[in-house]
């Protein structure tokens, strides 16, 4: 028999979620390795939180005052969507890290009424799986991309100090050192902050992921034991009416957490898109070493390999709050009752999915509708950039 404190709950899942995001910076809960957590201001992981939203900012106005004093291009937007994006990253953060003590509190008690379904099986590993191979794929991108700059920064410059320069003053913040004076120290703090920002969209996505997977799998249970009833050609009323009530916990459930993390949903897809379109539009351009050609694939694949994933996780808990209906339609005629009339009419008329503020629900056709409109924007940006494509010389590349 299990000891009670090593079952597993929905506190210690999503400890881990938690604490990732906390070691950049993002969501400031405290308490995180107890059923009833805390948001406080007063505390050194908000302090955190706050030093990476100002980050992002200093980082944004910088780049806001260099692309209107310079001519206005594909990469100047880039950067701007980027660094806009990742200050509203941090601020829905501590948003949702003040909303989160009720939020799991809520779902806490859900899982206490649904404790006869027991705690999903082989969730809290596939977690775990999902977020290692995310992370480790985003620190490989991430150093090949600082391997591409470094390589640059050598084949500018013999001196190691001026390619050193050259690597922070003109590849990495030449927005910031435009308007401050070039320094280590300084190069250090801003490069760090550009780190967090790099992060900050891996770690939406994963939020994402991990928690519909969280909703899917309980889900997934209630819809295990109305296809179990509906099998054995349960009458018993009762047992139809607690089934329900079970999947319409879960319906309150998905619709409160979808109200608290409908911004990092909405967040979550639009900077990645337009990214998608910048990188696909970059791999048009001619690359100088076989290194930047990697770089420029496996960060293209990883991106898209994110946005998909999202799309499959999301559309999961829309696929398993659908999957009653048919069970429920196929019951036998003779153990057919008020009840399974009720929970059909429930069915027909409520729908379940996660959206991003209403503006879209993630189900499984917004893949095909994402692809349809990333060729179609990808085109119009190759029409207006065909100058860009071409640029790239050993003459601005070392400038």
């Amino acid at each position: 028999m299990t000891h009670p404190s090593t079952e597993m709950t929905i506190t210690k899942c999503l400890k881990k979620l938690i604490l990732l995001g906390q070691v950049f910076g993002y969501f400031p809960v405290l308490a995180i390795s107890f059923s009833t957590q805390k948001f406080s201001y007063k505390s050194f992981r908000m302090l955190y939180s706050v030093f990476s939203l100002s980050g992002s900012l200093c980082l944004l106005v910088m780049q806001l005052n260099k692309a209107l004093r310079s001519k206005m291009g594909i990469d100047q937007i880039d950067y701007i969507v980027k660094y806009l994006s990742g200050s509203y990253v941090a601020l829905v953060f501590i948003e949702l890290a003040k909303k989160w003590p009720r939020l799991i509190e809520s779902w806490r008690r859900v899982e206490v009424g649904m404790k006869g379904y027991g705690f999903p099986r082989k969730l809290n590993k596939q977690i775990s799986i999902l977020i290692l191979f995310f992370m480790g794929t985003f620190l490989v991108e991430y150093i090949l991309h600082q391997m591409t700059r470094i390589f640059r920064a050598l084949e500018c410059h013999d001196d190691l100090e001026k390619s050193v320069k050259f690597f922070f003053g003109n590849l990495t913040l030449s927005h910031v050192f435009q308007y401050i004076p070039y320094n280590i120290p300084t190069s250090l703090v801003f490069q760090y902050w550009f780190c967090q920002l790099e992060f900050a969209f891996t770690y939406t996505d994963i939020f994402v992921m991990v928690i519909s997977m969280c909703l899917a799998s309980r889900m997934q249970q209630v819809t295990k034991r109305i296809k179990l009833a509906s099998q054995k050609q349960v009458a018993n009323e009762k047992i139809w009416k607690n089934l329900r009530k079970d999947y319409t916990r879960l319906e309150t459930l998905v619709e409160l957490v979808n109200k608290n993390i409908s911004n990092i949903i909405l967040v979550s897809f639009l900077p990645n898109i337009f990214t998608i379109l910048t990188q696909v539009f970059s791999t048009l351009k001619p690359k100088h070493n076989w290194l930047e050609s990697v770089y420029f694939y496996v960060s293209l694949v990883f991106l898209v390999s994110r946005t998909i994933m999202v799309c499959i996780c999301g559309a999961m808990v829309n696929e398993e709050s659908r999957k009653p209906l048919h069970y429920l339609n196929s019951v036998h005629h003779t153990i057919y009752n008020e009840e399974i009339d009720i929970f059909i009419n429930q069915l027909l008329n409520f729908e379940i999915s996660m959206n991003g503020k209403h503006f879209f629900d993630i189900k499984r056709y917004v893949i095909l509708e994402l692809a349809g409109a990333i060729v179609t924007y990808e085109l119009v940006l190759i029409q207006f950039n065909q100058a860009s494509l071409n640029s790239g010389s050993k003459s601005t590349r070392c400038t």
